[in-house]
């Protein structure tokens, strides 16, 4: 089974390359269809997150296009959409979950030119004594992202587009190991900021998502953790100030030292990462990016959350 979800993600690859675009289901037509739709695994494309119990989403996923937990059925269908912009039928694949024979939540919306993958299961996240369902919809570097709370009325405790999060991947973690799960996604908001390459992934930071049982949602947490702090003395102090870019094309230069402000920043350390990158970027259009980048602060919703409950976070580290 293994082997035809890799081939199926390969093939669903192939289909949109060239495409160049991410499409969303609102507004668009759509007839069911009982059509198979095999899923395939959600590879990560990051590197290995701290802590040595990490799993992620996929470990979970059943290979079944159907699940029952606590009298809800979770079913995978698939339908048909019509995009106007390409003027073509797109097969998708969407799940949704019943209960005594009623539609209680529908997980849709995220396809990109030839489709997307749908994938659900349950995962014990909140300790052992219970199941959450877990449901992800994804395309080549892009995907939403539940978590739901089934013995609750269907209460979703985590969906990343409220932060405008979502690659093909799930990180779960216990940092604190306290038997619940965190949830590591990857932040894609500098992702190929100021000309930078799409394979420069160390303006890729991971964000750190913790479970919060008051407000019964995972929320952000990078500040609790200290996370991705380790070390970052050491990789500051090897950025040389003096450094002159070799090309007329700095993205390198720019991506180093961005990778480690952002380490600094969602780790709830600003006044630091500006520091570092005051003293560090030293080209002509410095005040240029500075502004760029205080402008995707302003938008972006991770870090939005993070700066508004500092406190909160720094009394709890």
């Amino acid at each position: 089974m293994k082997c035809v979800r890799l081939i199926s993600l390969m093939i669903l690859v192939v289909g949109v390359m060239g495409c160049g675009r991410r499409s969303s289901l609102k507004g668009a037509g759509a007839v069911e269809s009982n059509i198979a739709h095999p899923a395939a695994p959600q590879s990560p494309k990051a590197p290995k997150a701290e802590g040595s119990d990490q799993q992620f989403f996929s470990d979970f996923f059943a290979e079944t296009d159907s699940i029952s937990y606590h009298g809800y059925d979770v079913v995978r269908l698939n339908k048909t959409v019509h995009d106007n912009e390409i003027g073509l039928d797109i097969p998708v694949s969407y799940a949704v979950v019943r209960k005594n024979g009623k539609t209680r939540a529908v997980f849709d919306g995220v396809y990109f030119g030839a489709g997307n993958l749908t994938d659900f299961g349950l995962a014990p996240l909140l300790g052992r004594e219970s199941k959450q369902l877990i449901v992800s919809l994804t395309t080549p570097r892009a995907g939403r992202h539940w978590v739901v709370d089934l013995s609750s009325n269907t209460r979703v405790l985590f969906d990343s587009f409220d932060y405008n999060l979502g690659r093909e991947e799930v990180f779960l973690l216990d940092l604190d190991k306290d038997g619940v799960s965190e949830l590591g996604l990857l932040l894609t908001a500098f992702w190929g900021f100021g000309g930078l390459a799409m394979s420069q992934h160390e303006v890729l930071p991971m964000i750190i998502f913790k479970y919060d049982a008051g407000s019964k949602k995972y929320r952000p947490a990078n500040p609790l953790f200290a996370y991705d702090l380790e070390g970052i003395a050491k990789d500051a102090s090897a950025i040389d100030p003096e450094e002159r870019p070799v090309s007329s094309l700095p993205i390198e230069y720019l991506g180093k030292r961005l990778g480690i402000f952002l380490r600094y920043v969602y780790a709830g350390k600003r006044e630091q990462g500006w520091e570092f990158f005051n003293r560090t970027y030293k080209l002509a259009n410095a005040g240029q990016i500075k502004a760029r980048i205080r402008e995707q602060f302003r938008k972006e919703p991770v870090y939005r959350f993070i700066y508004r409950h500092r406190s909160t976070l720094a009394r709890h580290s």
